[in-house]
């Protein structure tokens, strides 16, 4: 027993100090300017991959992407992390794995901004969507208005509702006078996990049950679900998703890994 814990603790402390020592060939990360244009490039399974480039990207959003976080709410840290923006440019072996690159950018990061960051799992708050009491309606009551020109996609259609393809599935999302308004056609109810998440304020898990694909319309007012609608405005996104989808976001928690900086300096030159 004795020797096969010792034996474990090698593994881990040997693949501890592999992990540290991967490091991109070459790295730069310099304060953005008015001349940087913002998104990112390259990196493993893309096009250029010996390549990964950043403009005006903040600390929080390279943690995310180092991480493989898709919800800035499991980020915790110094304000200034989501306002000074950076360039970041890197080189890697083209054979670099995921894996493999979002540990160089970890151990980047915490080179240039002496990161001290530890993590964690702890609950944070989601909404489960699942079918109402009356049943789902999804597939039901205004339809998009479809069109054969590419050019009118996302265009108002007669109902008011953006115009969709006649030729294959999509959505838009678009707003109008503090209203959002969703089209869905030939789509997967879990594709209301992302159209929502913004509006709805945390994570959506799909738990309908619904499979295959629907074609579905949406409006609501812009506030938080909860809040108490005004007849002049419209319905809050909790009414609608129940009144026309026949669905309902109920409240819960999942545990979840979470990362929490300590502490972070700032990159002021570029090096």
């Amino acid at each position: 027993m004795r020797f096969l814990l010792l034996t474990a603790v090698g593994v881990s402390c040997a693949w501890g100090q592999a992990a540290q020592e991967l490091k991109f060939d070459s790295a730069t990360i310099r304060p953005s300017t008015s001349k940087s244009d913002r998104g990112s490039v390259g990196g493993p399974r893309s096009a250029i991959s010996n390549r990964y480039m950043a403009g005006k990207t903040t600390l929080a959003e390279l943690l995310m992407v180092a991480y493989g976080y898709q919800d800035r709410s499991r980020i915790s840290g110094p304000a200034w992390m989501d306002t000074a923006s950076y360039d970041l440019t890197a080189t890697m072996p083209a054979t670099t794995t995921q894996a493999d690159f979002q540990v160089m950018l970890q151990n980047l990061l915490k080179d240039r901004f002496k990161l001290q960051a530890r993590q964690m799992v702890a609950p944070s708050p989601i909404y489960e969507l699942r079918i109402a009491k009356g049943g789902s309606k999804v597939g039901q009551g205004v339809k998009a208005e479809l069109t054969d020109n590419d050019s009118e996609v996302g265009q108002p259609g007669a109902n008011g509702f953006p115009k969709l393809s006649s030729k294959r599935g999509g959505a838009t999302v678009d707003g109008v006078g503090g209203r959002r308004r969703i089209s869905a056609r030939q789509m997967p109810i879990r594709s209301l996990e992302s159209m929502l998440r913004g509006d709805a304020g945390r994570p959506i898990t799909d738990k309908t049950g619904l499979t295959g694909v629907f074609d579905f319309t949406l409006e609501f007012d812009t506030r938080r679900p909860g809040t108490k609608a005004s007849p002049d405005i419209g319905p809050s996104l909790a009414q609608a998703v129940e009144e026309q989808l026949g669905l309902e976001l109920v409240a819960s928690t999942v545990e979840v890994e979470k990362l929490v900086v300590d502490s972070a300096v700032r990159v002021t030159v570029g090096k």
